[in-house]
């Protein structure tokens, strides 16, 4: 068979071409096209997968996919928070619900939970919190949705009055 490719002869240690056997065997390939590929592969450095492209496409529409079921998450909880009688409201009786019209509590939140409930990231968040507490109340009542008050306990945030 005729080619252009050059042709070289060379000797290696056993261990050596065992491996390279082992590679032969897991990419279906001759020695002469292992050899030219390990070469290829040092010179110009790692050659991409056929379906690294795929790869990338479908690792992007999971993390997508996460981010959206994150979402939905919060929104199941502040729904299913909303629903809920609130404890001040089942030990006073007649008292009007809060200014958002519902008078359920919210539970507690995470900064990630927080932050997308008020459209901001979380590093905002904890920003927002290193101002003091009057400060962080009164932001976070600025960017809630229903107009509520936050305020950090431990790791968590909860709205004022909980």
């Amino acid at each position: 068979m005729a080619t252009k490719n050059i042709r070289i002869v060379g000797y290696l240690p056993p261990p050596y071409h065992e491996k390279l056997r082992e590679y032969m065997d897991e990419h279906d390939l001759s020695e002469s096209a292992a050899l030219v590929k390990m070469v290829k592969q040092f010179f110009d450095g790692p050659v991409a997968s056929p379906h690294a492209e795929e790869l990338s496409e479908v690792q992007t529409a999971i993390a997508a996919l996460q981010n959206q079921v994150e979402h939905l998450q919060q929104r199941v909880s502040l729904l299913e928070a909303e629903s809920q009688p609130s404890r001040r409201q089942s030990r006073l009786v007649g008292k009007s619900p809060n200014r958002s019209g519902h008078s359920g509590n919210l539970t507690r939140q995470g900064s990630a939970d927080l932050a997308r409930r008020l459209g901001v990231t979380s590093k905002t968040i904890l920003e927002a919190v290193e101002q003091g507490e009057d400060y962080f109340h009164k932001w976070s009542q600025q960017r809630d949705p229903a107009g509520r008050a936050w305020q950090k306990r431990g790791s968590w945030f909860y709205s004022v009055g909980e």
